[in-house]
């Protein structure tokens, strides 16, 4: 009976290592087959990210952007019975756009916006940052290239005018850092001599009105100079909830006037340059940076929301394909490298697919849903520019 049971006893024991070490075996395996198949899924921004080698320049076009605070093609005459962009709908249809241009994952605030426009990709911040608090001592995403850092590279002098404070999310650290901009902002102004009364909009800072006077002299000063340039003018007062207007033009009393406000300020810096732009040769590109943020009343009955976006000048020629192109703000970034008239082997930048390229961008290619899963996914990559 003792050899029987010592035999049992050894049988169980055998049977249990050999059943540990199928769990154990089965369990990596399954562990490594997930990772792999993990990381790969996630991992989509390494899988499309790309930096082209080969940039040469035919010609090198002056730039002026304007960042127009939350601006979108839905408060035109295709969605309301009354246009409140009614300027700046007539400056867009004398000009290259897409009536499609769509909010992405990681863009829907003004400096993850200005984010995808430097570099081809969303603004993902490290632990779980506040997006509007990355301010990082090694630099704003110092291991990845900009498109700035490339202009710069050709010998652009870069100035951003903002009638706000540069330090708020992390401008002072993203403009210089990429492209060595010169900034002009509220304290700049404040030290040249301009009260803030009589000139002020939102509690952020200068009026856009004042702010596009500065850019009209900047602008002079620039083109004197006669080398290559970019001119970036961001606005404010049509931030939410309720933006600037001056009494005096006030008509509905919400954040409407200030849409209206904004239309008219635009379109008197527009005609100002292409008044001062005797040669007809730079390139005016007006953008907003995101979707207004929540729904004001007039705004309820808008089923799908798309920004406003203009390329105005002697920009690349337009495929026919791409008239009514899906894009986001991934691909500005490649749209406005070409627009400074730089060309490479695709028009491929970071994320981003160039508008005046013949391939789909990847809100095309993968529906907002599916893309903006993709972008909200881990990825080694984003974290290797940090």
């Amino acid at each position: 009976m003792a050899i029987v049971s010592e035999k049992i006893q050894t049988f169980t024991i055998l049977a249990s290592s050999i059943l540990f070490i199928y769990s154990a075996v089965s369990f990596a395996i399954r562990y490594i087959d997930t990772d792999i198949i993990s990381y790969n899924e996630k991992d989509f921004i390494a899988e499309n990210y790309y930096i082209p080698e080969n940039i040469v320049f035919n010609k090198k076009n002056n730039i002026i952007i304007v960042l127009a605070e939350s601006l979108e093609n839905s408060f035109g005459a295709d969605f309301h019975e009354t246009s409140y962009i009614e300027r700046l709908e007539k400056v867009r249809d004398a000009a290259v756009h897409t009536p499609h241009m769509v909010q992405v994952y990681g863009t829907g605030w003004t400096i993850a916006a200005v984010t995808a426009w430097h570099f081809g990709l969303p603004l993902k911040t490290p632990h779980n940052i506040d997006g509007n608090r990355y301010i990082s001592r090694s630099g704003f995403l110092p291991h990845a290239t900009s498109i700035f850092d490339i202009l710069h590279e050709n010998g652009y002098t870069l100035k951003l005018l903002l009638g706000s404070d540069k330090h708020f999310s992390g401008k002072h650290i993203l403009f210089p850092g990429h492209g060595k901009f010169e900034i002009q902002d509220k304290a700049y102004f404040l030290s040249k001599g301009y009260e803030l009364e009589g000139h002020q909009g939102t509690e952020w800072g200068y009026r856009d009105a004042f702010l596009f006077d500065r850019a009209v002299e900047e602008y002079l000063r620039l083109k004197q100079k006669g080398i290559p340039f970019v001119l970036f003018i961001e606005t404010v007062d049509t931030h939410s909830p309720n933006g600037f207007c001056p009494e005096e033009n006030k008509k509905f009393f919400d954040i409407r006037d200030a849409i209206i406000e904004l239309d008219r300020n635009i379109d008197k810096f527009f005609k100002k340059i292409k008044q001062y732009d005797t040669n007809q040769e730079d390139i005016v590109i007006i953008l907003g940076d995101h979707y207004f943020m929540g729904i004001p009343d007039f705004m309820k009955t808008v089923q799908q929301r798309y920004i406003y976006n203009m390329f105005y000048g002697p920009v690349p020629i337009l495929p026919e394909q791409k008239k009514n192109a899906v894009i986001s703000a991934l691909d500005i970034a490649p749209t406005l490298l070409q627009c400074a008239g730089a060309r490479w082997e695709n028009g491929r930048f970071g994320l981003g697919v160039s508008f005046f390229s013949e391939e789909p961008s990847l809100v095309e290619q993968y529906g907002l849903e599916k893309l903006n899963d993709l972008l909200s996914n881990t990825s080694k990559k984003y974290e290797s520019f940090y």
